[in-house]
């Protein structure tokens, strides 16, 4: 889940507005409820897209 999925719910579950719903998951932060964790997939798939991008601009212009 992302940060915004998990203040949806934490408004959902506990009726609370924005701000502190915000307060709830920076306590969960610090207190290590919940934790951060890089999305492997996405930078996996960026870097895929980045050097075939790459590999294409430099065959352009050997070729040029």
């Amino acid at each position: 889940m992302n940060k915004e999925d998990i203040i949806t719910q934490i408004k959902r579950d506990a009726g609370c507005d924005d701000y502190e719903a915000e307060c709830i998951f920076e306590r969960a932060l610090n207190d290590g409820t919940v934790k951060r964790h890089l999305n492997w997939n996405f930078i996996i798939s960026m870097l895929i897209y980045l050097s075939v991008l790459a590999t294409g601009v430099w065959f352009i212009w050997r070729r040029v």
